[in-house]
């Protein structure tokens, strides 16, 4: 992606993290998955890769911005369903929720990047 993109990327997300307090009632779990995803966010902004970079550091790091923006999206729209009043239909986004958390960990376990690489 072009530096441009990555730039309206980032803002665009910010923007919504910053905003999603404001536009959801939800549960105190959730709300902590919002806080604990948004310095998370702010921080994968791309900066580009170091010269001294381990091998496929790239794949790395492209899996775990994937899975935290996949991550911060569920705990929205699981946020929203459960507002609206269909807390039964939320458990797949929790669910996906679950699974992203595997896949993260998995992803920071293998320091060699194989697993984001096949992932």
């Amino acid at each position: 992606m072009p530096e441009l993109m990555h730039d309206r990327y980032d803002r665009d997300e910010r923007r919504l993290l910053d905003s999603a307090a404001a536009e959801i009632w939800t549960s105190d779990l959730l709300d902590a998955v919002i806080d604990v995803a948004s310095p998370i966010m702010a921080a994968s902004a791309w900066h580009g890769l170091p010269p001294d970079a381990p091998p496929r550091t790239m794949e790395r790091y492209t899996a775990a911005g994937a899975l935290t923006a996949m991550a911060l999206r569920a705990s929205r729209t699981t946020a929203l369903t459960v507002r609206a009043g269909y807390a039964a239909e939320a458990l797949a986004d929790i669910r996906r929720l679950i699974e992203v958390a595997g896949h993260a960990q998995c992803v920071a376990d293998d320091l060699a990047g194989q697993y984001a690489q096949t992932g």
